[in-house]
C-alpha cells in the first residue's frame, strides 16, 4: 500500500477493484482498518493446521480468528458510515516463514515452554504433507473496513 499525492494506491493488489471508493474527495485516505481472516477450510492444509492448533493449544479456541471483532464492534468504532470491501488474498510460506508466523501468535508456546517441541514437530509433519515446491498456502479473505 503507498500513499502517493494525497491519494490512497492499493497496488500491490492489482485486481482489487473497490479501492477507487476507499479515498476521500479531498485526498485524505479513509481506510481506516485492513486484515486478513484465514479462510476457513473443510479439508486440506488448513483444516488441518487449524486441527493441530485446538488439539495443541489450549488458549487458541479462545483467540482464534473466527472470534474476531463482529462488523456491529468496528461499526460502533468507525461510525454509521462505515464500508466494508472484501476480496480473496493469500500468502506462501516456505517451512521457516511458516514456523515464524506460528511462533509470532501470541498463543504460540515458545522455545522453553511446554509443549513447544511437540507443536514444531507436528507443524513440520504437516509442512511436509502438504507442502508443494517448498511453500504452503494461507488462503485469506482481505477486508477493508473505512468511514
Amino acid at each position: 500500500m503507498l500513499l502517493h499525492a494525497n491519494k490512497l494506491e492499493l497496488a500491490v493488489w492489482d485486481n482489487f477493484s473497490g479501492y477507487q471508493s476507499l479515498v476521500h474527495p479531498f485526498g485524505r485516505p479513509l481506510v481506516d482498518m485492513i486484515w486478513n481472516r484465514r479462510a476457513s477450510a473443510e479439508s486440506g492444509f488448513l483444516s488441518q493446521y487449524d486441527a493441530m492448533l485446538k488439539s495443541s493449544i489450549a488458549e487458541y479456541s479462545k483467540v482464534n480468528h473466527v472470534n474476531s471483532a463482529s462488523d456491529e464492534v468496528i461499526r460502533a468504532f468507525l461510525g454509521p458510515g462505515m464500508k466494508m470491501v472484501e476480496f480473496p488474498n493469500h500468502q506462501d510460506f516456505d517451512i521457516k516463514d511458516l514456523k515464524g508466523r506460528l511462533l509470532s501468535a501470541s498463543y504460540s508456546p515458545v522455545v522453553g515452554e511446554p509443549g513447544h517441541k511437540e507443536l514444531m514437530a507436528e507443524l513440520l509433519k504437516l509442512f511436509n504433507s502438504y507442502q508443494v515446491n517448498g511453500s504452503v498456502r494461507f488462503d485469506y479473505q482481505t477486508q477493508v473496513y473505512s468511514a
